[in-house]
């Protein structure tokens, strides 16, 4: 017996058609990924303060700015990078000495300038260069699309009691 195979032809229109609506449904899934930001990852945990601030409590206004990341082990959750970090505060209230005292949050500081102290007013401002290697767990649950928060923490024990940082996200800035 002579069995003839069958094909079955699909017609060109429809493969065109097709991988038209393929494409249109990949781009668009991609468009939302570069758009909307959906990170699963813990962000850090933030003091809340439950009773209201002296009057008379110093404040540190402070800010951060990646430069480059020269190691991003995203496996290991290890980063390194350099750039400035600065802080504004009352000299009257608080010392260039216990400024200069700050720390990264599971992170170590490899690397730190002379500051650059300038004043504003009554304020001033010190500004380091810093090279700095810190640690962060990551998230894969939406591996491969999925986004992911990084936080670097920063800390000064050597600041007088009360002593708040406050920042705002436009003194923060990551290139690189």
């Amino acid at each position: 017996m002579d069995h003839k195979r069958r094909v079955h032809a699909v017609k060109a229109h429809f493969q065109v058609v097709a991988f038209l609506i393929a494409s249109a449904l990949i781009a668009v899934i991609f468009y939302t990924k570069t758009i909307n930001f959906y990170g699963f990852d813990r962000p850090p945990a933030v003091k809340e303060f439950t009773q209201p601030a002296k009057a008379d409590a110093p404040i540190v206004h402070m800010g951060l700015q990646s430069s480059s990341f020269s190691e991003f082990k995203v496996s290991k959750g290890e980063f390194s990078f350099a750039g400035s970090i600065w802080f504004q505060y009352d000299p009257k209230k608080i010392s260039l000495k216990d400024i200069k005292k700050f720390q990264l949050v599971h992170g170590k500081i490899s690397s730190t300038s002379v500051p650059k102290v300038k004043s504003i007013g009554d304020q001033e401002v010190a500004q380091f260069e810093i090279t700095a290697t810190f640690k962060n767990r990551l998230n894969y649950a939406a591996f491969p699309l999925g986004d992911h928060y990084v936080s670097i923490g920063v800390v000064n024990y050597a600041l007088p009691e009360g002593t708040m940082f406050q920042s705002v996200s436009d003194d923060f800035d990551i290139e690189g």
